[in-house]
C-alpha cells in the first residue's frame, strides 16, 4: 500500500479546496484573502459599517458578530488587508489574529498586544535594526525569554514572562522580565508612537474566538470586558472583537462603562447566498488547480 499525502493532486488540485480556515493575510498562502476573498458588495451594511469604524480616525472599538462558519474571521482579514494597502492613512495589522483567553486580565491581554504588535514590526524591521530599537528589546524581553551575554541579547524563547531568572552558565543568564501593568501600558503607548512614525494611522487588533469563551456563561465575557476597559482606550488602537451572533447585545449593552466606548452598533454578518458559495468554490478551484491542468467550470441548468 503507498503511503503517502497526495491526495488532491489525484483530482487534479494542488492543495485542499475545501479547507475550512479563514482566509489568510499571508500573500504567500494558499488560500489568502488578497487573491481568494469574494466580496459580499462593498456597498453590503456589513462592509459599511466596517469601514466607516475604520475611517474614523483615532481608534475605537466594535463588534463583528455572525452564525459560526459564516465567514467573520476571513471578512475582518480582507478588510485589514484593504487599510494595511491603501494609499493615505494606512492601518498596520499584527500577523495573525489574537484568540482570546479563558481568565484572561489587562495584564493577559497587555502581553498579547504587545507580542503580536512587535512581533509584525520585527518582520519588517529586520533582526539589525529591531534590536537596536530599545522600547522593542525591552518588549521582546518581556514577552519572551532571552539569554543575556555582556550586554547583548542573543536570542528568544517565545513564550510570557513571569518575572525572576536563572543562571545557565558562569557567563550567561536567562532572564525573564517582571513589570506592572502601567509599564506595560507605558509600552504599548511607545510601540503605537513607533508604529506612527512609520508612516501608519494606527493599528488594527484583530481579537477572535469570543464565542469559545461565551459558552460558559456571558459573564466570563463581561469579566474580560471590564477588565481591559481602559487598554481598549489607547489612541489610534482600532480593536475589532468578532464572536457570536448576539454577543453585543448579551455582553456589552448591560456594561454602561464599556458600551459607552464602543462603536454602537454591531456589524452583523449574514451566511453568504447560493451564488456566492458557487464563486468561492470556482475560485479556489482555479487557484488551486495543479499545474498542466485546466479548470472547467460546470454548466449550470
Amino acid at each position: 500500500m503507498e503511503l503517502t499525502q497526495n491526495l488532491w493532486e489525484r483530482y487534479g488540485f494542488t492543495d485542499n479546496p475545501f479547507d475550512t480556515k479563514a482566509l489568510s493575510i499571508n500573500k504567500a498562502a494558499p488560500l489568502s484573502v488578497q487573491d481568494a476573498y469574494v466580496q459580499r458588495g462593498n456597498t453590503s451594511s456589513a462592509s459599511r459599517l466596517l469601514m466607516n469604524f475604520l475611517r474614523n480616525p483615532g481608534g475605537g472599538r466594535i463588534v463583528v458578530e455572525g452564525e459560526p462558519g459564516v465567514g467573520k474571521t476571513t471578512f475582518v482579514n480582507y478588510h485589514r488587508q484593504l487599510w494595511e494597502a491603501a494609499k493615505d492613512h494606512r492601518l498596520l495589522s499584527p500577523l495573525t489574529e489574537i484568540s482570546v483567553r479563558e481568565g484572561w486580565g489587562e495584564r493577559d491581554f497587555l502581553l498579547s498586544l504587545l507580542s503580536s504588535l512587535s512581533a509584525r514590526l520585527r518582520l519588517d524591521l529586520g533582526e539589525k535594526a529591531f534590536e537596536k530599537d530599545k522600547v522593542l528589546r525591552k518588549i521582546s524581553a518581556i514577552t519572551g525569554v532571552h539569554v543575556e551575554k555582556g550586554h547583548g541579547f542573543s536570542g528568544s524563547i517565545s513564550i510570557i514572562g513571569t518575572g525572576g531568572g536563572f543562571g545557565r552558565s558562569s557567563n550567561s543568564t536567562v532572564k525573564v522580565g517582571e513589570i506592572t501593568n502601567d509599564q506595560l501600558r507605558e509600552l504599548l503607548t511607545a510601540l503605537m508612537a513607533r508604529i506612527r512614525q512609520r508612516g501608519f494611522a494606527g493599528v488594527v487588533f484583530h481579537l477572535d474566538n469570543l464565542e469559545l469563551l461565551a459558552r460558559r456563561g456571558p459573564q466570563k465575557l463581561r469579566d474580560f470586558f471590564e477588565n481591559v476597559r481602559d487598554v481598549l482606550q489607547e489612541p489610534a488602537a482600532y480593536f475589532i472583537f468578532v464572536g457570536h451572533e448576539g454577543m453585543f447585545q448579551q455582553v456589552i449593552a448591560p456594561l454602561p462603562r464599556v458600551r459607552s466606548i464602543f462603536f454602537d452598533t454591531p456589524v452583523y454578518l449574514e451566511p453568504l447566498s447560493h451564488d456566492a458559495v458557487r464563486e468561492v468554490m470556482e475560485k479556489r478551484y482555479r487557484l488551486l488547480c495543479a499545474p498542466g491542468t485546466q479548470w472547467i467550470a460546470p454548466v449550470e441548468y
